[in-house]
């Protein structure tokens, strides 16, 4: 099983008086046909510690990358400029890290050959055969 380097961890500030930890847990996207971006969630695991580190609860939770709109609160007299956090996202890791590389074998059927069923583990087999 594949493993990265994903530590907890702690944030500064506490939680209705504990401590709490986050840690990485996945992407979770998706494309329509169109190409249009329907969703791109970013999952991480959250936890609290009782103050002996001890775990209280852990959670799997998620947020959700979006371009955001200009907000104007008249009321209270603000604003906030739109930010492209989605798109800047997609430009700056998103091409250059995951789609331009998945691009690369979803052209290659020397990688992804065409007869490959649902689900395939890339490579699996088109790796170097080696004679015993």
């Amino acid at each position: 099983m594949t493993t990265i380097i994903n530590e907890w961890r702690t944030l500064s500030e506490f939680r209705n008086g504990v401590q709490v930890q986050r840690k990485f847990a996945g992407l979770d996207t998706e494309i329509s046909e169109e190409n249009e971006v329907l969703f791109c969630k970013v999952k991480y695991w959250e936890r609290e510690l009782y103050p002996n580190g001890a775990i209280i609860k852990t959670e799997k939770k998620w947020y959700s990358l979006q371009d955001l709109p200009i907000t104007v609160n008249d009321i209270e007299n603000w604003y906030q400029d739109p930010l492209p956090v989605l798109t800047g996202f997609i430009n700056n890791l998103g091409y250059p890290g995951i789609i331009n590389p998945a691009l690369e074998t979803l052209e290659n059927p020397n990688i992804l050959p065409l007869t490959v069923e649902n689900g395939y583990p890339l490579r699996r087999d088109t790796r170097e055969k080696i004679n015993l």
